[in-house]
This record gives structure tokens, sequence and C-alpha cells, in this order.
């Protein structure tokens, strides 16, 4: 039994990975099938857009990666700069060697385990922090993908849009290029931006 169309909606979500320019993965979890009915039971015309594409392709998509990767920066050499110190004692330490008292010794090496433990606290609430940023900065983004590709299948009469981005296990998804409608949202997000 199909249940009538009443226009798309919102049935799955995507994640996809973009590598940031600091190395670190950018997850952008965002949409992707607007369908109506039961997904096992599609009746209608189907179109194809690529999220990555869309991200990397529109001006605030870029914004976003290029805000990511600052942040990302800054942070990193705050916890360089305390890997550096880390180095430089132990670089002290191997140095003076026997040198110094068994107290001397013990103190430095004590100094040694604590700045690692911090470190190691510090890079963990770092990881949380990218994080936070990544779903604050996609929030706004991810709505406004979310309407253009909703609004663009409903002129165009399609029931259920696919995401054809590449997750890292492959997307098995073939389609004709003309249900591909990746490059009307990208015109259309930079053109909502203007």
């Amino acid at each position: 039994m199909h249940s009538q169309a009443r226009g798309p909606r919102l049935l799955a979500d995507m994640g996809e990975s973009n590598k940031s320019m600091t190395g670190f993965v950018l997850t952008l979890p965002i949409l992707f099938a607007v369908a109506v009915g039961p997904v096992a039971a599609v009746e209608g015309n189907v179109a194809i857009l690529d999220s990555s594409k869309i991200l990397q392709g529109t001006h605030e998509g870029k914004r976003l990666t290029d805000t990511l990767n600052d942040y990302i920066a800054t942070r990193q050499k705050v916890l360089s700069t305390d890997a550096d110190d880390i180095k430089s004692l132990n670089d002290e330490l191997t140095a003076l060697g026997g040198m110094l008292s068994p107290e001397a010794r013990e103190e430095k090496q004590s100094t040694g385990r604590r700045k690692v433990a911090a470190l190691e606290q510090q890079t963990q609430q770092f990881n949380r922090d990218v994080d936070d940023k990544k779903r604050t900065l996609l929030q706004g983004f991810t709505q406004q993908l979310v309407e253009i590709a909703a609004r663009i299948a409903q002129a165009n009469g399609f029931t259920l849009v696919l995401d054809k981005a590449d997750r890292g296990a492959g997307t098995g998804i073939v389609y004709s290029s003309a249900t591909d409608i990746t490059d009307q949202v990208i015109k259309e997000f930079d053109r909502l931006a203007k």
C-alpha cells in the first residue's frame, strides 16, 4: 500500500569525509534521501546529488572549511608547543643522564609524566572541541542544503534524492547524469548566499 505524495520529505542522513588542509578529517553529517512513503516502495523519479562536491563547490562550504581549518591550526599550535616542551625535557634528561642525582632524575621524570598526561588530556579535549565546532559550523549549512535539495526535487518532480558521495565503503549507485542535481544545488546555494 502506497501513500499519496504530498511533496518530498527527509528520510535519511549522509556523512561525507573531506580531508582538510591540516590533515584532519572533516565529517559532514547531512541529508539525503528526500522521499515519500517507505523507502522500499519508492514511486516516481529519483535524483542524485554529491554532497561532497556541494561542500567543496559552494562559497559557503569553502568558507566553513577554511574556518574549521583555521580553528584546527590554532589549537594544533598549542599542542605542538606542549609536545616540544616534553621533547626538550626528555632531551635534557637524556643529555644529563648520569650527572643528575637520583632525586633530580626522578623529579624530571615525574615532571615529564605529568606533562605527557596533561598533553593527552588536552588532545582529547581538542578532538571534542573540533567535533563540536564542526557540528556548529555545519548545522546551518546542512539545513540550507536540505531546503534547496527539497525545493529542486519538488520543482522537478523527484520523489527521492540519493547522495552519491563516497563514504569510504563505495556507494554502488548507478544513475544517469540527467538525474544529477548537484550543480543545480551549488548554483542555488551560491545564488542565495549573495
